[in-house]
């Protein structure tokens, strides 16, 4: 059996409460994932994970992996080059890839953690399996997202937190779309095509005022950056769940700035977070490392 999943987020606390998961601590998450994914996969199965499997994670990756069933293979995810480096992949992993394409025997797939606009045989009836969204219906390009019915979320946040095979994935994105529907008001005197096009004529508006985005995030980080420098906002848990919100604005240079004067302000108490969160947006920001040309 084929199963398919991304997004664990092992190990982080904050992803409790970014994705309003109902866990009261990261030890019941990690447990209850672990009990769900081994009570699915069998150690013959094999589980493409979408990336995303751990971040911030004080237990090491290893101590996860050699608990979880079946016949492993990694598609990287932004969150995952720190834990990469201290595991030895080849012991855990059939393959280690950023981007794959694959037959099931019934179905072709085309693997990336970033969810894409079009792919080989998209055109033909094949698929597409991401992650990272997990479980937002906010973003810019979602209305666009929930008319395309072959574009698939991995995503434990949406696949009841199990490994799922290719016909529950289907089911429970169908679900995931149709519920996201009802949270707009669309006219019922438009044709379906009609209904398309204003959703793609939304999309370019909001790609026209992304510097807009940009301003409103700094004005809601502001006086947030201006709590934790004053101390007003402590503990690591409650910093790092701000910063984890401001880390998605830090293409724009003026939340860039905001985000490194709160990570110099918290230095001397929170040496350790301050490195998490350097490392954190290199990993997100930052260009790759060039390759070296083996001789």
């Amino acid at each position: 059996m084929i199963y398919f999943t991304a997004d664990h987020h092992f190990g982080h606390a904050n992803i409790i409460r970014h994705c309003e998961r109902e866990f009261t601590s990261v030890e019941e998450m990690d447990a209850v994932l672990t009990e769900n994914w081994n009570r699915a996969v069998k150690p013959t199965d094999t589980v493409y994970i979408l990336g995303d499997l751990f971040f911030r994670n004080a237990v090491l990756a290893d101590d996860y992996l050699q608990r979880l069933n079946g016949k492993k293979h990694l598609i990287v995810g932004n969150h995952d080059k720190n834990w990469m480096k201290k595991t030895d992949l080849p012991r855990f992993f059939e393959s280690v890839e950023r981007f794959a394409e694959i037959s099931d025997g019934s179905h072709k797939i085309t693997f990336c953690h970033y969810p894409m606009m079009t792919w080989k045989d998209a055109s033909k009836g094949g698929y597409m399996i991401h992650g990272h969204i997990h479980n937002d219906t906010r973003a810019m390009y979602f209305p666009l997202y929930r008319t395309m019915p072959n574009l698939l979320n991995a995503g434990v946040d949406i696949n009841n937190f199990h490994p799922v095979d290719f016909n529950t994935l289907l089911k429970n994105n169908i679900a995931f779309k149709e519920q996201s529907l009802k949270q707009i008001d669309l006219n019922p005197t438009l044709t379906e095509k009609e209904v398309v096009d204003e959703i793609v004529d939304g999309i370019g508006g909001l790609v026209g005022n992304i510097s807009e985005m940009a301003e409103q995030a700094l004005k809601s980080y502001m006086p947030i950056a201006e709590d934790i420098i004053a101390g007003r906002i402590t503990g690591e848990n409650n910093i790092g769940y701000q910063l984890d919100f401001m880390l998605d604005f830090c293409w724009d240079d003026k939340v860039l700035t905001l985000y490194k004067k709160v990570l110099r302000s918290i230095k001397d108490k929170h040496p350790d977070l301050v490195v998490s969160y350097i490392e954190s947006y290199k990993n997100l920001w930052e260009n790759e490392e060039p390759e070296q040309d083996e001789e």
